[in-house]
């Protein structure tokens, strides 16, 4: 983005007003403060042109804690959405919650600190557990339904919005029409209606 040799270049993959934007925010950040300023910047770009659903991957550098480059994956649908996202979560690094980083560490040296790829994918489990019971409140909905309404906003795959809604059940925080005593252990359909 600093290189004049190719500012036409990244105007045409920003689009014009993204890269606007993009170079004042970038005024006088460095490091991963810029790295994040520039993909929370795409995926905006990206939504722009139609594609509703995006989700970015970062591939650190080999043997060293930098960034080698993203991928970052745009869909209109949903459930496509969903399948990159349980694709990437199972290639990707997770942390010792089992929270997916969508990110990918090609050396066996996993010390030091890893980015997070956009600010909402920032939400530890707990935490994402409460604002789940916020943003939902009064509300009735299918765990299907549930899903897909809120993943896109989220780091969180299909095991572990499942997780959370068992969580959250055996505190008593929702009612689900066929309760946790009368199913399988730990078990959560896709069909369970949800009360919260």
């Amino acid at each position: 983005l600093s290189n004049n040799r190719v500012t036409n270049n990244m105007r045409q993959l920003f689009g014009e007003t993204h890269y606007s934007i993009l170079t004042q925010k970038l005024n006088g950040c460095t490091g991963q403060i810029r790295e994040a300023i520039i993909v929370n910047e795409m995926a905006e770009a990206i939504r722009n042109i139609g594609l509703r659903y995006v989700l970015p991957f970062r591939f650190k550098t080999e043997g060293k804690n930098r960034t080698s480059h993203y991928i970052i994956f745009g869909s209109k649908n949903v459930v496509g959405f969903n399948i990159m996202k349980d694709i990437m979560y199972g290639i990707g690094e997770k942390d010792f919650n089992g929270i997916g980083q969508f990110e990918f560490i090609p050396s066996c040296d996993k010390s030091g600190m890893q980015l997070s790829i956009v600010d909402l994918y920032a939400t530890p489990f707990e935490e994402f557990k409460k604002e789940l019971c916020e943003r939902y409140k009064g509300r009735t909905v299918s765990m299907r339904s549930l899903y897909h309404e809120d993943s896109p906003n989220t780091r969180f795959v299909l095991k572990q919005y499942k997780k959370a809604m068992i969580e959250l059940e055996l505190t008593g925080k929702i009612i689900c029409d066929k309760p946790y005593s009368k199913r399988r252990k730990d078990t959560f359909s896709d069909s369970t209606i949800i009360k919260f």
